[in-house]
């Protein structure tokens, strides 16, 4: 009896030892997908900050761009009206 408790006891310590590996290679592997995830993460979100900086320098170009056609258009308008007006009169 004392054989039998004892090859059982080496038996069952002799699977546990060899199955022990599958429980953390899962972990192991969910570890590395999480760190893969924040390291594409922190890439993604530099290049987002990119090109918000790109974005925020062409948005600047732009809007400066459309104040000086307004304005242009303002005082072609004016130039038009007195031209107009001065044509009229003579």
């Amino acid at each position: 009896m004392k054989k039998f408790i004892t090859t059982l006891i080496l038996i069952v310590t002799a699977i546990t030892s060899a199955h022990s590996g599958l429980f953390t290679q899962g972990l192991d592997a969910e570890r590395e997908r999480r760190q893969e995830a924040e390291t594409r993460s922190k890439h993604l979100e530099e290049q987002i900050q990119v090109q918000r900086e790109q974005t925020n320098k062409w948005q600047i170009a732009t809007g400066s761009f459309a104040v000086g056609c307004v304005a242009l258009l303002s005082i072609g308008a004016a130039l038009g009206a007195k031209v107009r007006r001065d044509g009229k009169q003579s």
